[in-house]
């Protein structure tokens, strides 16, 4: 179904719409109000709803899609209107590969003529398909390669995550467009740290920031051995751990600092303006992952003056490299200290704050990346419109 005004109808598929979630919903939040900022009618249709962002309304009916009514965006949840949503739509866009609903959500979208893209996040990442390796090719052979191999284009998000990930989706055509990100907030003015500062940390002294979701595979636990090693060495560096995990896992990180006498304080998650602050008033973002396709926080981190600490588990630690925005450690607390210890210098280097942000105002500029998605969407749409297959776009 096409729409009949100039902007297309774009549904996002993904599992929930609780930004505690991660990198990937907060991706899908913010590409999808850009979409609608351009005049699209856009909808994220998700099996939960969970801490749903305010901005978003939820839609308890479809009647009026298609319509008139242009750069609107919303959330559906019940399983009758996420179908009637998926049926609506010129294309649909699904975050995801795990997701057994997916699949036959994709065999109804051809049904109905309606082209997909899959964006994976990751998932099919060395390191991630080599987690529960079985499960997953089992799973790969039965459904998920045809739903991958019949997707219009298969999003990645960078180089690296193109290299790793190829193999599993041959010949759908690959589209690397990095992580759309709102930079917004981060070209405005931030608040001081003395305004914006619920968790009393000290304005004078160096923070040192882990902000992500507290999972196994982010490393948390090598951001606490390297606060330990750095503490016994620097009276003055305060440690944030900034995010959720499963409480019972929280409750191992607490007691691992408190059994090497590190004293780093857990904020839980945060969002809005102590986030844009936070990262703005660290020294240093440390991030041990074991993999990511993109790190959102990382360059979110970036683009507010402040460098960071990586893994070659990320996709993009090439790019960020090469234009001095961040370093790399092996994943041991030894290693990380010692990538950490020379940004302890306070105040924080303009140069390098400015050099920061030129970077990512060069790579990752909101609407020069939101150009890139439009053409995707576009494409995709023209094409099944015009009957022509979907393998000859490049990369």
């Amino acid at each position: 179904m096409f729409s009949r005004y100039t902007g297309m109808i774009i549904t996002h598929r993904y599992d929930s719409l609780d930004l505690r979630h991660g990198g990937t919903i907060r991706f899908v939040v913010d590409l999808c109000e850009a979409m609608a900022r351009r005049g699209h009618d856009v909808l994220i249709a998700c099996d939960e709803k969970g801490d749903r962002p305010a901005e978003i309304p939820e839609a308890n009916s479809l009647s009026d899609r298609p319509g008139s009514t242009t750069g609107r965006l919303r959330a559906v949840t019940h399983p009758d209107l996420i179908q009637s949503a998926l049926q609506s739509s010129d294309v649909v866009h699904f975050n995801g590969v795990w997701n057994p609903r997916f699949t036959t959500e994709a065999k109804h979208c051809a049904s109905n003529a309606v082209p997909y893209i899959v964006s994976p996040h990751g998932m099919l990442d060395v390191w991630s398909m080599s987690q529960r390796a079985i499960k997953k090719r089992l799973y790969y052979i039965l459904r998920g390669a045809k739903f991958l191999r019949s997707a219009s284009r298969v999003h990645v998000t960078a180089q690296g995550e193109l290299s790793q990930s190829r193999r599993w989706f041959e010949p759908a055509t690959p589209r690397i467009i990095p992580c759309l990100i709102d930079l917004r907030p981060y070209r405005a003015g931030v608040a001081s740290l003395e305004r914006a500062n619920p968790h009393g940390l000290d304005p004078s002294r160096p923070i040192v920031l882990f902000l992500g979701r507290l999972h196994p595979k982010k490393g948390a636990e090598i951001f606490i051995d390297a606060a330990a090693q750095l503490l016994r060495e620097h009276s003055s560096p305060q440690f944030v751990l900034a995010g959720s995990g499963d409480p019972a896992y929280v409750e191992q990180l607490k007691a691992r600092a408190q059994a090497l006498s590190a004293q780093i304080r857990f904020i839980g998650h945060i969002d809005g303006e102590q986030k844009h602050v936070l990262l703005a008033h660290a020294a240093v973002f440390v991030l041990p992952t074991l993999q990511e396709n993109f790190g959102i926080a990382i360059v979110e981190a970036i683009a507010s003056g402040t460098p960071a600490v990586i893994t070659t588990g990320v996709d993009i630690w090439p790019e960020l490299c090469q234009a001095g925005v961040a370093v790399t450690a092996n994943r041991t607390g030894e290693d990380f200290a010692s990538a950490i210890r020379p940004f302890l210098r306070y105040p924080k280097d303009k140069a390098l704050m400015q050099q920061c942000r030129r970077f990512v105002d060069s790579q990752f500029d909101s609407e020069a990346v939101a150009d890139q998605y439009d053409a995707m969407y576009k494409d995709v749409v023209d094409r099944r419109r015009d009957g022509k297959t979907n393998t000859t776009a490049r990369p």
